[in-house]
């Protein structure tokens, strides 16, 4: 009778059969977590080794870490300063007021950064925060870069509270920190026309009409913006101190486009107000052709101008009437 069951013995596995893909899978899962967290275990004891080191050095308080963290600081103070200096630019000066005070929570002893802090006060409007700003940096060792804005800004302030001996004092401090000359001048001129001096005033403004018809200005007001970003090298300091020091010739600024130079001190407003204050001196010295031609190149380089306009109007009206 036959039997539905087969009789044939079954086949023991061998011990070097391969395990079924199912069982391989299942095997290598479960071998993984094991290592992973082995290696997650080794690099967390990493971590708190290299955490614990930094701890025992800055207990021991090494140099050479505090001049990494010094540089640092002088970054973050740099950084808030030129934000501060940008927006004083452009007339936000709550914004710059701001990030020159962040500067100086950085870094008290900037001397550039409490300058342009006195002077946003004072363009603010802000005249007693102004000058303590600037005081304070006087009082501070400073370069003649930072000097030539501290003594001009410390002038205008003296100037408005009717302080005009300081004001000149700070002028002259300010022509020998290296400040375009005809700036000062011209500020000068104001203070010594304000007390009637008018001798001296005209010396000033003639001083500053001879800058601003400078040629070699331009090229010399390149050099103080190079002289401004090179403070830090002394051999490039020391060529541009040499080259604003001699006398700079047409020949030398061959490279420049002279004519436009010209046309450019034809259209120039701030040259047409020398010649107008000129005109009011020289007729207050009683040169009456002194002071038309003076109104007349003003008028001519700024037609705009109604001062110099209706100055030139009443002067020739009085020289028809033979000068009364």
């Amino acid at each position: 009778m036959s039997s539905s069951f087969s009789t044939t013995p079954a086949r023991e596995k061998s011990s070097t059969e391969r395990p079924p893909a199912a069982s391989r899978r299942e095997g290598g899962t479960r071998g993984s977590p094991g290592r992973g967290r082995t290696a997650l275990t080794w690099f967390l004891l990493a971590v708190w080794a290299v955490l614990i080191a930094f701890g025992l050095i800055s207990m021991t308080d090494p140099k050479w870490l505090d001049k990494y963290a010094q540089a640092g600081k002088e970054g973050e103070a740099a950084a808030y300063k030129h934000y501060g200096d940008t927006e004083l630019k452009k007339g936000n000066y709550r914004v710059a007021i701001a990030q020159y005070k962040r500067s100086l929570e950085i870094r008290s002893d900037q001397a550039d950064v409490l300058v342009n802090l006195g002077i946003t006060y004072l363009k603010s409007g802000d005249l007693s925060r102004g000058e303590e700003a600037l005081q304070k940096a006087k009082r501070m060792e400073i370069t003649p870069i930072v000097g030539r804005s501290l003594h001009y800004y410390l002038a205008e302030l003296n100037e408005k509270h009717g302080r005009r001996d300081e004001a000149i004092r700070n002028l002259e401090d300010a022509l020998a920190a290296g400040i375009r000359p005809d700036v000062a001048y011209r500020k000068l001129g104001t203070i010594y026309l304000a007390r009637d001096d008018y001798q001296r005033a005209r010396e000033f403004f003639e001083n500053a009409l001879a800058g601003q018809q400078d040629l070699a200005e331009p090229y010399l007001g390149l050099l103080r913006r190079c002289e401004e970003g090179a403070a830090e090298d002394a051999e490039t300091r020391a060529w541009l101190a040499s080259e604003q020091s001699r006398t700079i010739s047409e020949s030398d600024l061959g490279r420049y486009d002279l004519e436009s130079i010209r046309q450019m001190h034809a259209r120039d407003p701030e040259l047409a107000k020398t010649h107008n204050h000129l005109g009011l001196i020289s007729y207050k010295l009683g040169d009456l052709d002194g002071a038309i031609e003076h109104f007349e190149r003003s008028a001519t380089i700024w037609p705009g101008n109604v001062d110099a306009t209706r100055n030139l109007q009443t002067l020739k009206a009085m020289r028809l009437r033979g000068g009364s």
